[in-house]
């Protein structure tokens, strides 16, 4: 299966997991780099339960984070992290 040798050389290069590598990716590309959790699972082909597994991951490395949104009342969307560089 084509997903486990790119998981695999991921892994042997020390990097991160193909399924983080995604959400990252679809984070990056979503407008204000923000997404609702049942927004980024549809993208990135995930269950509910996987995406947040994988965004509690992500949160817990510092390479995202969750951000309230304080009009609606909803759970913390994952969020990419701002650039160091402050851009």
């Amino acid at each position: 299966m084509p997903d486990r040798a790119i998981e695999a050389d991921l892994a042997e290069q020390g990097g991160i997991s193909l399924w983080w590598y995604d959400v990252l990716l679809e984070l990056e590309w979503a407008p204000e780099r923000r997404l609702r959790m049942q927004e980024l699972g549809a993208r990135a082909v995930l269950s509910r339960t996987r995406v947040s597994r994988i965004v509690d991951e992500l949160v817990d490395a510092g390479l995202a984070e969750r951000v309230q949104i304080l009009e609606t009342g909803e759970p913390p969307l994952p969020a990419s992290p701002p650039p160091a560089d402050g851009s």
